[in-house]
């Protein structure tokens, strides 16, 4: 969450604590409704109950 709401703060604590020490997860899930990606999945949150509208 804290990483869509803030995509720097991968720089930063790559930056800081060096990029192979920097994991990142990601909950997608497809698309629902109105939302559309060209991948057809979107990046959630929340434990994948809040969709993003970013493209997974």
């Amino acid at each position: 969450t804290a990483a869509i709401a803030d995509p720097s703060l991968i720089t930063k604590a790559s930056e800081r604590f060096g990029s192979q020490c920097v994991v990142l997860s990601v909950d997608a899930r497809r698309c629902v409704g109105d939302v559309t990606t060209s991948s057809g999945f979107e990046v959630t949150t929340h434990g994948g109950r809040r969709g993003t509208g970013v493209d997974a």
